[in-house]
């Protein structure tokens, strides 16, 4: 987007991103402990954004996963 003159300056094109995943997955995204969404996030450098356990619906098939960084991160 900078090379094509949208955005001045020097900081990073961040971008965000909510993708669904179904309900019953999102314990692999987070792993144990939170293993694997520190690494996911460690090595991409984007933040991984997910609902508070219990805060959403049980009953809800999918859930929103937000992902927040550079561009190419993301």
């Amino acid at each position: 987007m900078r090379e094509e003159g949208f955005v001045a300056g020097t900081d990073d094109v961040r971008l965000t991103v909510e993708i669904l995943v179904p309900s019953s997955q999102v314990g692999r995204i987070i792993g144990k402990g939170g293993q694997n969404v520190r690494e996911l996030q460690r090595v991409t450098g984007s933040i991984i954004k997910l609902p508070e356990q219990g805060s959403a619906p049980p009953q809800e098939e999918e859930t929103t996963v937000h992902i927040i960084g550079p561009f190419f991160s993301v």
